[in-house]
């Protein structure tokens, strides 16, 4: 899976935030099939037509946008570990 250099926290980290993001897309899909409340659009009404909608063209776009939110937070901090790790100076 990955290399021999990649700290534990790194996938612990990466692994968190994938749950988060797939947590946080079956839940907009539950709302969306049966009706509930979501932050941004408010009481949403039971609707298959609006679930598909949303699995076809949100669900990849919250996963996507998930994705880089992991890479943006996990790269710099494992990038100063491995600097350090080889006794470089990060400032």
């Amino acid at each position: 899976m990955g290399t021999s250099e990649e700290s534990p926290y790194t996938s612990a980290a990466v692994g968190l935030m994938a749950l988060a993001a797939v947590a946080a897309d079956l839940w907009f899909a539950y709302v969306f099939a049966v009706g509930g409340t979501l932050p941004l659009f408010g009481d949403v009404g039971p609707s298959i037509g609006a679930a598909i909608v949303w699995l076809m063209f949100g669900s990849p776009i919250l996963l996507t946008i998930g994705y880089w939110i992991a890479i943006l937070v996990v790269v710099p901090f494992e990038a100063l570990r491995l600097r350090a790790r080889d006794g470089r100076d990060t400032g």
